[in-house]
């Protein structure tokens, strides 16, 4: 059954990764067994709706001179307050900035390699909107919008940052743009590719060459080729779990994950290395409760899947030989804040955060590069705006 436009925009409790998948819970029916269980869903104190931004929100057709420093920063995309959280990162500890709007109901949020642009998904708009990054501020310039003929859930950029990847959730299809490497315009490629039921997330392999789908309400993944244009050629469709939601390419380019909420467990897939086609590799791994989404480490050793039924993050030891996943020996969940939507690792791959959408914040973590648990880092959750969606990270 395809979700309906009101079920999305209803949303109380995921985008990424690799660039960022679209929400884990769209339909809210993780936030609405918490409020039978008497959970707050909407938690406010403390938290305002910012409209604008320490730099100016006037859309321009060119960024401010790219500037460099060593300082890093993080950005959150929020559904609820319709802005982007602004971080900056010391050691891993993040620091709020202010806020800059985007628009009604931003679902994603993806990074350019470099660090110059991000671009979020405005489902309410039907707008992708390219941001130009101080990088000595960590300020945002919001720069003209792509309109898109539907309603952006999820963005992925293929590796050298010079396409992006936009899943139309309701329209259910994917729309190619090229990213102009000096001013981050969004051009479209070829004409927008058809999904399956309602999409909610994207993911691109490492060599760029293969773009995978989530389609939850058809559950299964669509599979395409990318072409030197980066036009998709769509391959062979292949079966997933109960309601897939969230997906990524290990980082060998050999193995896809993608999670399944409703069967509480991720299907592994063998990817051909030529075609891109995916071979189902044994019976979904049982993870805990609505899985949300899934990272791998830098490493590729290790695997991390967030578990919106149980405010935890599951550990898994990755065979990187076959791809398979096991819980990782002595090390259990990692507690985090309410209803995670995403998990995932810095650029480079040293620091964890999760997206808490029901507490509105953020979880950060190191990680031991040798048993693969992660240590909360300082106060552990830093705030965010209203039902935070994705976070990604400047080097």
């Amino acid at each position: 059954m395809r979700m309906s436009t009101s079920g999305l925009i209803g949303l109380v409790v995921l985008g990424a990764i690799a660039g960022c998948n679209g929400n884990g819970d769209p339909n809210g029916t993780l936030a609405a067994a918490k409020k039978k269980a008497g959970a707050s869903t909407s938690p406010t104190t403390g938290t305002t709706s910012p409209t604008s931004s320490s730099s100016t929100t006037t859309p321009t057709t060119q960024p401010p001179a790219p500037t460099t420093g060593p300082t890093k920063f993080a950005y959150a995309i929020n559904r609820g307050t319709g802005d982007i959280s602004v971080f900056t990162v010391n050691s891993g500890s993040l620091t709020a900035k202010t806020p800059m709007a985007v628009g009604s109901n931003p679902t994603a949020i993806a990074i350019e390699p470099t660090g110059r642009f991000v671009f979020a998904a405005s489902f309410g708009t039907m707008e992708v909107i390219p941001f130009a990054i101080n990088r000595t501020t960590g300020d945002l310039t919001r720069l003209t919008p792509a309109t898109i003929q539907g309603n952006p859930f999820a963005i992925a950029l293929a590796a050298s940052g010079s396409l992006a990847y936009v899943v139309d959730n309701t329209g259910e299809k994917v729309h190619t743009f090229q990213v102009n490497a000096n001013t981050g315009a969004l051009s479209p490629v070829g004409q927008p590719i058809a999904t399956g039921k309602s999409p909610l997330a994207v993911a691109v392999s490492p060599n760029s060459k293969f773009l995978y789908v989530a389609n939850s309400g058809s559950n299964d993944v669509s599979v395409y080729t990318i072409g030197a244009n980066g036009a998709l050629t769509a391959g062979t469709t292949v079966p997933a779990g109960t309601r897939p939601v969230n997906l990524t390419v290990h980082s060998s380019g050999k193995f896809l994950y993608v999670t399944n909420q409703q069967s509480n467990d991720v299907s592994l897939y063998t990817i051909d290395t030529v075609t891109g086609g995916l071979t189902a590799s044994g019976a979904p791994t049982a993870v805990g409760a609505s899985p949300t989404s899934i990272a791998i480490s830098r490493s590729g050793g290790f695997a991390y899947v967030s578990l919106g039924g149980s405010n935890e993050v599951a550990q898994l030891t990755v065979n990187t030989t076959s791809g398979a996943l096991t819980a990782t020996a002595g090390v259990t969940n990692t507690a985090v804040g309410g209803i995670p939507l995403q998990v995932m690792f810095d650029q480079n791959g040293s620091l964890a955060y999760v997206v808490n959408s029901d507490t509105n914040d953020i979880s950060s973590f190191t990680q031991d590069k040798n048993s693969g648990k992660l240590t909360a880092i300082g106060t552990a959750t830093v705030r965010a705006g209203t039902t935070p969606q994705a976070i990604v990270t400047t080097r």
